[in-house]
C-alpha cells in the first residue's frame, strides 16, 4: 500500500513541475458554479494582517519536506504572497529492494492588488531538483493581458492570456473559509 502511495504522490509532482498544459483564453467565464465566494471584508482583514506559516510536511507519519508562506502588504496597492515548499523522500524503484531518492524545491512569490478584485498583476515560480532541473515560470499583467514566459531547462514557451480571473480570492479562500462564521460542514 506505501509502495502505491509513495509512486502516485512522486507521478503526482512531477506531472504537475513538468508538464505543459494547453492554456486556454476564457471569453465568457462563468461563476454559476463557486462554492465559496470570500466575503470582501475578510478578504481585507486577512491583507491587513502580517502572516509567517511555517508547516511541516508528512506521508505516514514520516516527516518528507517543509512548506514556508509570508503573506503582507509589499506596498499601499500590492499584496505579496511568497511560499516555498521542500520535498525530499525515497520512492521505491523498479526492481525490489532499489530506491529512487527525489528532492524537489519550488519557490514562488505572487502579487496582487490589494485593492477589489484583487487581480494576481505579477507571478514567479522557480521549481528545481536533485536531478540538476530546473523550470521557471514567469508571468506579468499589462492592460487586461497576463503574459506567461514558462522555462524548462533550455526549452521556453510564451502565452498571452486574455481574461485571467485567478485573483486573491482564489488564492486565500481557504483561509477566508475558516474566518466566516457561516459555514457549514
Amino acid at each position: 500500500m506505501k509502495k502505491k502511495f509513495f509512486i502516485a504522490i512522486s507521478y503526482f509532482i512531477l506531472i504537475i513541475n513538468f508538464s505543459y498544459a494547453e492554456i486556454v483564453n476564457l471569453e465568457n467565464p462563468t461563476f454559476d458554479k463557486e462554492i465559496f465566494i470570500p466575503e470582501k471584508k475578510t478578504i481585507e482583514k486577512i491583507i491587513n494582517e502580517e502572516v509567517d506559516l511555517w508547516y511541516g510536511v508528512y506521508i505516514s507519519n514520516k516527516k518528507v519536506g517543509w512548506f514556508n508562506g509570508s503573506y503582507n502588504k509589499f506596498n499601499d496597492d500590492i499584496y505579496k504572497i511568497e511560499e516555498k515548499l521542500y520535498l525530499l523522500m525515497d520512492i521505491p524503484g523498479l526492481e525490489e529492494g532499489n530506491k529512487i531518492t527525489m528532492e524537489s524545491e519550488i519557490t514562488s512569490s505572487m502579487f496582487y492588488e490589494s485593492t477589489f478584485p484583487y487581480r494576481m498583476v505579477k507571478y514567479n515560480e522557480l521549481t528545481t531538483d536533485n536531478q540538476g532541473n530546473e523550470n521557471s515560470k514567469k508571468g506579468v499583467l499589462k492592460n487586461d493581458i497576463f503574459y506567461l514566459k514558462i522555462k524548462n531547462n533550455n526549452n521556453e514557451q510564451e502565452y498571452k492570456i486574455k481574461n485571467l480571473l485567478h485573483s486573491l480570492n482564489d488564492h486565500l479562500s481557504l483561509d477566508a473559509w475558516a474566518q466566516e462564521s457561516l459555514r457549514n460542514k
